[in-house]
């Protein structure tokens, strides 16, 4: 089933009232957070340069098992910036920690 078959369903009449972003030739509903990514991976590319720099290839020798909490650990303490010290929540960061994560856990046995 398409997005906009969804929304429709879920009571919009037209792509316009879903605010369905639509191709002009096709009319096929745009997914806008895909369009994005080109973006993000090129910020991403940035600061995973920046953190090589900085840590070098220290993140192939941290063990898969645990790497969850971990993950939450580091997001938590993030968390914990924003909440008591004002400090923006790094996104960026967030998303190269999941990278390597899922990189870790997908390519476990060539590291």
């Amino acid at each position: 089933m398409s997005t906009l078959a969804i929304l429709l369903a879920l009571g919009a009449s037209t792509a316009e009232e879903a605010e369905v972003k639509t191709d002009e030739k096709t009319a096929a509903p745009v997914n806008e957070l895909i369009e994005t990514l080109p973006h993000t991976v090129k910020c991403m590319k940035l600061q995973l340069k920046s953190d090589f720099l900085r840590w070098g290839n220290t993140w192939k020798f941290r063990p898969v098992e645990g790497q969850e909490d971990r993950f939450v650990s580091k997001v938590l303490d993030y968390y914990d910036e924003y909440t008591h010290a004002g400090s923006p929540m790094p996104w960026l960061k967030i998303l190269c920690e999941a990278h390597i994560a899922f990189t870790r856990k997908e390519q476990h046995d060539q590291y």
